[in-house]
């Protein structure tokens, strides 16, 4: 839910949705790498991540759904809000 609505966020040119570390359970707040594959109607579009993790879990997921809506390779189909 939370790359959801940060990638949607980002499509649409909003702001990222709050994010309130405390209140995530511990597995989402240790910091950790992470990958995350963009799917368009359950088409593989591609995947994206970072290594070794010095952030929460939390926040690379964030980051990685807003950089998803600038991705180079999705310039002939650019990631946009769901309708």
């Amino acid at each position: 839910m939370l790359a959801r609505e940060t990638a949607t966020a980002a499509a649409a040119g909003k702001p990222a949705p709050a994010l309130d570390l405390a209140a995530l359970p511990e597995e989402l707040r240790r910091p950790a790498g992470r990958s995350s594959r963009s799917k368009n109607k359950g088409e593989l579009r591609g995947c994206i991540g970072r290594y070794p993790g010095k952030q929460s879990v939390a926040e690379v997921v964030r980051e990685m759904a807003a950089e998803a809506t600038r991705d180079s390779r999705f310039e002939d189909r650019p990631v946009t809000p769901r309708r």
